[in-house]
């Protein structure tokens, strides 16, 4: 059994829906959001995606950038500390004290790096999420597009 392809026809303007890449008609307002992100939050508000926890990502990126800056802080401070200290003759404590600088040193330089992956990811992570929300509602809307365009395509 043998079943026909109808030819392609190219969409008419009548029946073509916009993407998100075309330029509207009309420049939009500086202050105003446009037509097309309005259209593009009530669809993700329809979506009922699950927000997560915003609040609690943001502090913890804003602690990983306070644990970036404070850990260089610490670990710039201790070991200028530790070339201050003077040998005493005779005397092993002022060694120690200077190995200990270093130790809070290292430990500065570990936690700058510690806090500034995590930065990179809950960076990622938000990025990320909004372009997989992008892909879904462009995949949604080419889909919409080529059922528009089909013919005998149910509704």
């Amino acid at each position: 059994m043998s079943t026909t392809v109808p030819p392609f026809e190219p969409p008419t303007s009548e029946r073509r829906s916009p993407s998100m890449t075309e330029p509207s008609a009309a420049p939009d307002e500086p202050g105003e959001p446009s037509d097309r992100v309005a259209r593009f939050d009530a669809e993700v508000s329809a979506m009922k995606l699950k927000a997560g926890r915003s609040g609690q990502e943001r502090l913890i990126v804003s602690a990983s950038v306070v644990g970036m800056v404070g850990g260089l802080a610490l670990a710039i401070v201790a070991y200028s500390a530790s070339l201050n200290v003077t040998a005493t003759p005779g005397s092993n404590i002022d060694v120690l004290d200077s190995n200990s600088y270093q130790i809070l040193a290292l430990f500065g330089v570990g936690l700058s790096v510690v806090a500034g992956l995590v930065f990179l990811r809950y960076s990622l992570a938000q990025f990320l999420r909004f372009w997989l929300l992008r892909q879904s509602y462009e995949q949604q809307a080419a889909v919409r597009a080529a059922a528009i365009t089909t013919p005998g395509a149910p509704d």
